[in-house]
């Protein structure tokens, strides 16, 4: 098989969610619009900007995509470039956990307090044991998508949905 995970066949992939094309068209949307109706580019100038950081903060933060090869390694390919795109070997574990955001406001692992101050992201946390040493990763996936990565880990790679941690230790995360 090839080195590049890219060209190796894939069991799963997912794309990047929606909001992250939107926090890039609707600023350029809403400046043409502007800027057809005469409206008034001052405030533009000074709306949009915390039009964009608060849209990114709450919804585009963690976007990414994943890829789960053949050889059972998990690509996670990060869309803003000062979130470092991961590699990890499945191999090397036998238990996972996750913890759902703002997007599943009904599963019992969530991050954020009942439907207040929920966190707009998924976490994925992945163990060799219960008690051994974990590793955390932050995604912001399509609704669909990440039940979908959840199932594919425990089909295709056989890791174990266990609670690794209680939900008191990652709600205010």
């Amino acid at each position: 098989m090839p080195k590049k995970p890219s060209l190796q066949p894939l069991n799963y992939k997912s794309n990047y969610p929606f909001n992250t094309y939107l926090l890039i068209t609707l600023p350029i949307l809403l400046t043409i619009a502007s800027i057809a109706y005469d409206l008034n580019v001052l405030a533009l100038f000074v709306y949009l900007p915390i039009f964009i950081i608060i849209f990114y903060v709450f919804f585009s933060r963690y976007s990414a995509k994943i890829e789960i090869t053949n050889s059972l390694e998990m690509n996670i390919y990060y869309f803003f470039p000062w979130n470092k795109n991961r590699t990890i070997d499945l191999k090397n574990f036998k238990n996972m956990d996750y913890a759902r955001g703002f997007y599943d406001p009904f599963d019992d692992r969530r991050l954020g307090y009942l439907g207040l101050f929920r966190r707009c992201y998924d976490l994925i946390i992945l163990s060799n044991n219960k008690g051994g040493s974990q590793v955390e990763f932050k995604v912001n996936l399509r609704m669909s998508a990440f039940k979908q990565i959840i199932s594919s880990l425990q089909k295709v790679a056989k890791i174990n949905l266990v609670k690794l941690k209680s939900a008191n230790d990652i709600i205010w995360r």
